[in-house]
């Protein structure tokens, strides 16, 4: 039977959700999170008709959410719910002792809050090709990785480094040549690692 985050583990996903405003608020320059409006659904909050059957550490739905005290009453406004897979996330902390809860989700919900960033400037990268979906993920993995890496935690780096052939240029072919204007926007001094990555977690983002 599949089990889901406890209430010690809802407070780390609450711990995660701070550090990931920080880290893609400052990576973004984002002044006033109300212009991105999100929210963090662990799965037992998730209707099961929206529940994806697979493995990953989580899935972003958009849909449609009313703000009364941003607007005028009644008036809809886009929202991002970032989806976590909490039986798939326990298990892999349950397989690799050396990483914790914390870092885990940290990382996942850092990697979906970019996706929902951009999502909110690129609204057609929400629903594309999976050309440009591949394209997406390696700037998100890349992103993620910039922004966590200063934190210096042994476990955090650690899947930031199982994350490596993510942002190996080596592979840029299966990427469709990711634009370099748009890269170097973002990530001036960022230089693409031609080294075999280490063995990445069992679960995709």
């Amino acid at each position: 039977m599949d089990r889901y985050f406890n209430r010690r583990e809802i407070f780390l996903v609450d711990e995660a959700i701070e550090v990931a405003e920080e880290v893609v608020g400052d990576f973004f320059s984002i002044k006033d999170w109300k212009d991105y409006p999100y929210d963090v659904k662990t799965l037992i909050h998730i209707p099961k008709k929206y529940i994806k059957k697979d493995k990953n550490f989580a899935f972003i739905l958009k849909g449609v959410a009313i703000f009364h005290e941003q607007q005028k009453e009644g008036e809809e406004k886009i929202t991002y719910f970032i989806c976590l897979n909490d039986p798939v996330i326990i298990d892999a902390v349950k397989r690799d002792k050396d990483i914790s809860l914390w870092a885990l989700l940290t990382y996942i919900i850092t990697h979906e809050l970019t996706h929902v960033v951009r999502f909110f400037k690129h609204p057609e990268k929400f629903n594309t090709t999976k050309k440009e979906r591949d394209k997406e993920e390696f700037f998100v993995h890349s992103a993620t990785y910039e922004m966590l890496k200063k934190i210096g935690k042994p476990d955090l780096i650690k899947i930031l480094n199982s994350y490596h052939f993510m942002r190996d240029y080596s592979a840029i072919n299966r990427f469709n040549n990711i634009d370099r204007e748009e890269f170097s926007d973002f990530f001036p001094s960022f230089t693409f690692s031609k080294k075999n990555g280490k063995k990445r977690l069992d679960n995709n983002l």
